[in-house]
C-alpha cells in the first residue's frame, strides 16, 4: 500500500520528513497488531482452550468466562496495543 501511495502522490508531497512519519506509522501499526495478538488474543485463547477441554465447548463460550479475574486483567492489558493500532 505504501508503494502505491508513493507512486500516486505528487513528488513534491513525498519529502523525507513525510516519508519518516509514514514509516513510523507503519511500524506502529505492526507493533500494535503484534501486541494485540501476543499480549491478549493468544493467552486468552489458551485459557479458553483449557476451559473447553476441561468443561466442554459450551462452557468456554459463556459470558461468565470473560468475567474471570485473569481474563479481565488480560483484556485490560490489551488497551495500550489497541490505542497504538
Amino acid at each position: 500500500a505504501l508503494y502505491v501511495f508513493k507512486n500516486i502522490t505528487k513528488k513534491e508531497f513525498w519529502t523525507p520528513k513525510v516519508e519518516k512519519w509514514i514509516k513510523i506509522s507503519c511500524w506502529a501499526l505492526n507493533v500494535g497488531l503484534a501486541g494485540m495478538v501476543f499480549i491478549t488474543l493468544m493467552p486468552v485463547g489458551y485459557i479458553q482452550l483449557k476451559d473447553a477441554l476441561e468443561h466442554g465447548y459450551w462452557h468456554s463460550r459463556l459470558t461468565s468466562f470473560y468475567e474471570q479475574p485473569l481474563v479481565k486483567a488480560i483484556m485490560w492489558g490489551r488497551m495500550p496495543w489497541d490505542i497504538i493500532f
